[in-house]
């Protein structure tokens, strides 16, 4: 299985977006994505479940201009997306980073939860292209697995503030039982998760696609959206 969602491009907006599974990444972003994403889960499964995991499975890689780790001098545009109340989950794959953002990615990343990722939290990568476009994402109220570093040869200001425990209600039954998921997982947020995060609306400049709340990770304490609807299946 290739990436949850991959977009090559565009400015399409999405809310409530649900990722569980994934054998490579699950939001994948490149060539001058511009759009808007909020309240967005992605969860992967062990390896136990089946399938085969890509060499480098991440919870959101995003490019700039996607051209082998480099955008150019002369490139117009490169990948600038608003992304709020995200909970990445990992199950510590081998070499997967919660997110990986180079060749020039521009973005706003709030209120957002990322955790258990075996690389690392986040890899920010300088743009191999000398005069091209700086990789220079933003951060603001992001929580990070504090047992985890970062990669960051690109000088980015990352977020420090660290999860010492599952930010979770719980991940479901899947590691117990074979994958069934006989027990559904919860997403809201658990324990230092649960704290008050600035507003989502200001944190993204008063854009009115956002939905103004004070929470971090993808899913507000007493609203699981994923409730009724969901199946959980390995692969």
């Amino acid at each position: 299985m290739d990436d949850g969602i991959e977009s090559w491009g565009g400015a399409w907006t999405g809310k409530y977006l649900l990722l569980t599974g994934g054998m490579d990444d699950d939001l994948d972003l490149d060539e001058a994505f511009t759009g808007k994403v909020q309240f967005l889960i992605s969860h992967k499964y062990p390896t136990s479940c089946g399938g085969t995991v890509s060499t480098d499975p991440h919870g959101f890689e995003m490019d700039g201009t996607h051209s082998g780790g480099t955008a150019s001098a002369t490139s117009k545009t490169t990948t600038n997306v608003k992304l709020s109340n995200f909970t990445l989950l990992g199950k510590r794959v081998s070499n997967g980073f919660g997110a990986r953002l180079r060749e020039g990615l521009q973005g706003k990343f709030t209120n957002g939860i990322i955790y258990g990722f075996q690389s690392g939290n986040i890899d920010c990568v300088l743009n191999a292209t000398a005069g091209g476009p700086a990789t220079s994402p933003t951060f603001t109220d992001v929580l990070v697995e504090a047992a985890k570093s970062n990669g960051n040869t690109a000088g980015c200001v990352l977020p420090s503030t660290g999860l010492t425990s599952l930010p979770v209600i719980t991940l479901g039954s899947g590691d117990s039982d074979n994958c069934a998921f006989a027990t559904k997982p919860d997403y809201q947020p658990s324990g230092e998760a649960s704290a008050t995060s600035t507003s989502a609306l200001t944190a993204q400049s008063s854009d009115s696609f956002f939905t103004d709340n004070t929470t971090y990770g993808g899913m507000l304490s007493g609203l699981n959206w994923a409730y009724g609807w969901t199946v959980y299946r390995a692969k």
